[in-house]
Parts: C-alpha cells; sequence; structure tokens
C-alpha cells in the first residue's frame, strides 16, 4: 500500500508486521542461505540500516476506532494531566459523551 506525503512516497508493510518480526524473517533467510556459524548483524544495526536506507518503507499503524470527539478529549486529556481541575472537567466531558455514544 502506497501513500504519499509532501516529500516522497511511502510503502506500508501490514499492521501485523512489527520490525521484529521481520527481522526474525530475515535471520531465518539469512542462516539458510549461509549457515548459522555465519554472524549477522543485530536487532538494533537491522533498525538503524532500516531507517537509513530504506526510509520510505514503514509499518502500516494499527486503525483506530475512536471517534473523532473521542480522540480531540484523549489529546485533551493528556495536555491536561498537569492541572488536575481541568483535567476533571475534561474527563466527566468525555465520559458523558462516551454514556451517549453506548
Amino acid at each position: 500500500m502506497r501513500y504519499k506525503n509532501e516529500s516522497e512516497p511511502f510503502i506500508y508493510l501490514p499492521t501485523g508486521n512489527i520490525y521484529t518480526l521481520v527481522y526474525n524473517k530475515f535471520k531465518k533467510h539469512f542462516y539458510n542461505k549461509n549457515g548459522k556459524n555465519t554472524q549477522i548483524i543485530s536487532y538494533f544495526t537491522f533498525r538503524r540500516l532500516w531507517y537509513e536506507m530504506i526510509p520510505y518503507l514503514k509499518i502500516q499503524p494499527p486503525a483506530s476506532d475512536l471517534c473523532e470527539v473521542c480522540k480531540t478529549f484523549k489529546t485533551k486529556l493528556v495536555v491536561a494531566k498537569l492541572y488536575i481541575e481541568e483535567y476533571n472537567q475534561i474527563k466527566t466531558q468525555y465520559n458523558q459523551h462516551c454514556n451517549t455514544a453506548d
């Protein structure tokens, strides 16, 4: 799946493909080709090389089932954590929204 931003198109791997899973597939393929006794790059090197050499290849983020109002409330709650009164007020509004949505 391809998406385009201002700079270049991204290629997204399916959501289930996390970096460790891709690395483990890489290791399996590498060892099948080169034998178990061959030294392989570490996971951290694999991630660094991924970001440097193929930054356009990304993992598709999981879809959210939250409505836009819920997303807005969640963002406001994160910001308001420093101010307990504001946080409680937003939390109450969010809970009311959730109750009406059910």
